[in-house]
């Protein structure tokens, strides 16, 4: 239901970061990589605000579909910068580089 109020949203603001954000997590979530990749990249170009959040879960979802490289790139972006998953980027890069 909720990627379904999302997409609505989407066609009356087609620029709203926050919902590409929140629709890419869902779709994260509901096993659709493919279309979390484009929404969470699309969070992470129109917005500041959202690009740290969404560089988590683009990092996330690159894991789950096995592109660790791509990850270690975003996690070691968010680890050499401040902000709220700068530690869990971190960690998460020692974990994945074992």
């Amino acid at each position: 239901e909720a990627i379904d109020a999302f997409e609505q949203r989407l066609k009356r603001s087609p620029k709203d970061s926050q919902t590409y954000l929140y629709a890419g997590i869902c779709y994260l979530e509901t096993n659709k990589p493919d279309v979390a990749i484009d929404y969470l990249k699309k969070a992470r170009i129109n917005s500041q605000q959202f690009y740290p959040a969404a560089t988590w879960y683009l990092a996330l979802t690159y894991i789950k579909t096995g592109k660790i490289s791509e990850a270690n790139i975003l996690l070691k972006e968010l680890n050499e910068t401040e902000n709220e998953y700068q530690q869990k980027a971190k960690e998460l890069l020692t974990e994945i580089n074992q």
